[in-house]
């Protein structure tokens, strides 16, 4: 059940580095958004002038940190690496998604499906976290 849990880990979590590196370098390409069909106003509604900062947020928040847990977490699935801190990695970059995604509608609003397809990412990364993080911290019988 753990090799189960450990592969749909790994899976959502290259899922969510796809993202990350597609969105973000779609965003480094063409700073005004209009590349990812943002409207010419959204800006008006953030912190920021241009997306650059935000862009290269998601490149090594969403994109660069999930491929590496990924990838750490896969050694797992081949070999007794330890799989506790990449569980623990995870958990945060999941948290840390809740958090961007909470803020990015909060901003600009609920509006594109993506955003849905997003938040059901970030629950099942939380979720299959969880549930490796409390069956991996079990006491032996």
């Amino acid at each position: 059940m753990i090799k189960g849990l450990v592969a749909l880990s790994v899976f959502l979590l290259f899922v969510l580095a796809f993202g990350g590196f597609l969105g973000g370098f779609a965003l480094l390409a063409d700073p005004t958004g209009a590349l990812v069909g943002f409207p010419d106003n959204m800006i008006d509604r953030l912190p920021v002038s241009t997306y650059t900062w935000p862009a290269v947020f998601l490149v090594v928040v969403f994109g660069m940190a999930p491929a590496y847990t990924g990838l750490r977490m896969s050694r797992a699935l081949f070999s007794d690496s330890q799989l506790f801190p990449n569980i623990m990695a995870m958990l945060s970059i999941s948290v840390i998604y809740l958090g961007w995604l909470s803020l990015q509608i909060y901003l600009l609003g609920w509006g594109h499906y993506i955003q849905t397809l997003a938040v059901v990412l970030c629950i099942l990364l939380l979720l299959t976290g969880l549930i490796l993080y409390i069956s991996t911290n079990q006491p032996e019988r």
